[in-house]
């Protein structure tokens, strides 16, 4: 799965759809992953799969974003991140599946610390980042 506003993804076979893998997510680590009853927080704005266009993991890799080692900056281009090559128009930025409610996007401005509250499942943190427009 790629983004299409990404040739090289196509052209090196790499995913651009990922999960985040870290303690407290959906996917905590060792080949586990929660179950949907698992989630404390809202599961409307908890996030599943995120677009990582600088992730550059091969589709075949079985290897996600690591909580440990990506940045919480949206389009951050320093690090793995949360981040696609639209900026404007129908998708306002990434796009990212929540727990419940399908596909959205992730605004550009989204705080650090709203990003990593919307991936973690059971914190207790309330964020009013809001998701941008739905697909159709």
């Amino acid at each position: 799965f790629f983004c299409p506003n990404d040739p090289e993804a196509a052209e090196n076979g790499f995913t651009s759809v990922l999960g985040v893998v870290g303690p407290g997510t959906l996917f905590p680590g060792g080949g586990k992953s929660a179950r949907l009853a698992d989630i404390r927080d809202d599961p409307d704005s908890t996030l599943m799969l995120v677009e990582s266009d600088n992730a550059k993991i091969h589709w075949m890799e079985p290897r996600d974003l690591d909580w440990n080692a990506m940045s919480f900056q949206v389009n951050d281009r320093s690090r793995p991140s949360i981040s696609s090559k639209h900026r404007a128009g129908a998708y306002g930025g990434p796009l990212v599946a929540t727990a419940t409610d399908g596909i959205s996007s992730l605004h550009e401005t989204t705080p650090p610390a709203d990003v990593k509250a919307m991936l973690l499942i059971n914190d207790g943190a309330v964020t009013n980042a809001p998701l941008g427009t739905r697909p159709r």
